[in-house]
């Protein structure tokens, strides 16, 4: 069956230099940018951003996504709710129904825990029947290997295998038509928009051949059934690796027939004083990817896991920027948290805050939340001892947040300024950020 293609529309009114607000339209579908575009690990959080939108018809959360291991535990039951009907013909699942018919719902294949084996990523893999055999199979290997291998060796025999693995997918048209296919079926069993493509981890200029490759040939298989997007899944020192930077913006370049291109940046701070070359390579991309969307009639871009770079490349850049509810922290396996409480995100000085920081400014401040969101509203929403709750909470009003971010870049898009954008980075704590936007005046 043939489905809509996405189309970009454009509004003279809506266009700043290198900032601009555009349409993204598929089928009876509109998502209007800058869109956050949340990730969900759980049928909890889907829960709460499905009450939100209910609730309060946010205009710039619009989208959400949810990464292929994740699928179990927050979509399975809600899609299968669809087919239950009630003595009245009415779905039982209606937020969620509601939701697939109005927001953009992409599936992340997540290809890089092959790679990134944080906690239990590899037995998890290797467990889930759902998956395509070939990724069991690589995960049941790596298992296997590192029972009896030292941790250095392990690492270097991994890595060797790593690039072994996307080798044969690469030289084999067979084992790489199957894998797309596989994964192209799970995403639309998930009830995806937009297909995204298996694509390797890029680490090496042989990868980003594979991943092109994998791009191009997914969209060949996805005629009929769905868009599909471009991918790109990098770690950020590519960013400083000129040779695969440019063979990205000139795969975009030529790639006519993408309208969707997404980049994923693992572990990304460019607000660290160590990462000024990476900042400036993608202060570069930014500005290109801009440039290559206004000479286009239907080029748009999303990045996924934008942690401290959410904001600033919502400015310029991407049309659609992602964050989990934690600042993409989670799988930094080397940080984890130990507190029940959820951080608290600051949107004043965009960073995350304890419950205990949280606690001492709303007793600084007079009682009262720095914050005008609906949740922050009631500051005994945040004086509860129950964990469950005060995370609730912190997670409604991290989506007003972002929302309120999202509102102001549109508002100063339309006031043919992002010196607003700039400024409100000098006066956060990711002020080492603020060279990204380009000021005009």
């Amino acid at each position: 069956m043939s489905t809509s293609r996405l189309e970009v529309v454009q509004y003279p009114d809506r266009s700043s230099n290198f900032s601009k607000s555009v349409d993204l339209k598929i089928g009876q579908k509109t998502l209007m940018t800058p869109n956050f575009c949340v990730r969900i690990k759980n049928s909890e959080e889907l829960d709460l951003l499905l009450s939100v939108k209910s609730r309060h018809s946010p205009s710039f959360l619009s989208s959400y996504v949810v990464r292929l291991l994740d699928t179990p535990r927050t979509l399975y039951s809600k899609i299968r709710a669809l087919s239950q009907r009630s003595l009245f013909g009415e779905a039982t699942e209606e937020p969620f129904s509601s939701s697939l018919n109005r927001d953009i719902l992409f599936i992340d294949p997540a290809l890089e825990y092959l790679h990134y084996h944080a906690e239990n990523t590899l037995p998890k893999i290797s467990s889930l029947f759902f998956l395509p055999k070939i990724l069991r199979d690589y995960a049941q290997r790596c298992i296997k290997e590192k029972k009896v291998r030292e941790k250095s060796d392990f690492q270097k025999w991994q890595d060797a295998f790593y690039r072994r693995f996307w080798t044969d997918i690469y030289e084999d048209d067979s084992k790489r038509t199957r894998l797309i296919r596989d994964i192209h079926n799970l995403e639309i069993k998930n009830k995806t928009d937009i297909l995204i493509p298996p694509v390797p981890l890029i680490t090496s200029p042989h990868l980003l051949n594979i991943a092109i490759l994998i791009n191009e040939r997914s969209r060949e298989l996805a005629r009929g059934k769905r868009e599909s997007a471009d991918y790109f899944l990098l770690r950020v020192d590519a960013l400083r690796k000129d040779e695969i930077m440019d063979r990205i913006k000139q795969h975009i370049e030529n790639a006519e027939d993408t309208r969707l291109t997404i980049f994923k940046f693992k572990y990304m701070n460019l607000n660290s004083e160590e990462r000024t070359l990476e900042k400036n390579a993608y202060k570069s991309l930014l500005m290109e990817l801009s440039l290559l969307a206004q000479h286009s009639e239907n080029k748009a871009f999303m990045l996924l896991e934008g942690a401290n770079q959410t904001f600033p490349s919502a400015l310029t850049g991407f049309d659609i920027v992602s964050s989990s509810f934690n600042g993409d922290k989670e799988d930094r396996h080397t940080r984890r948290e130990h507190s029940p409480f959820a951080k608290w995100y600051d949107p004043e000085y965009m960073i995350y805050r304890s419950r205990d920081e949280l606690m001492q400014i709303i007793s600084n401040n007079g009682n009262v939340v720095p914050c005008y969101c609906p949740v922050c509203a009631t500051p005994s929403s945040f004086l509860t001892d129950d964990f469950i709750e005060y995370n609730r909470n912190v997670k409604m009003h991290y989506l007003f947040s972002r929302e309120a971010e999202m509102k102001e870049i549109f508002e100063g898009i339309k006031q043919k300024t992002t010196r607003m954008g700039a400024d409100k980075l000098q006066r956060s704590q990711l002020k080492n950020l603020a060279d990204l936007v380009p000021v005009q005046p």
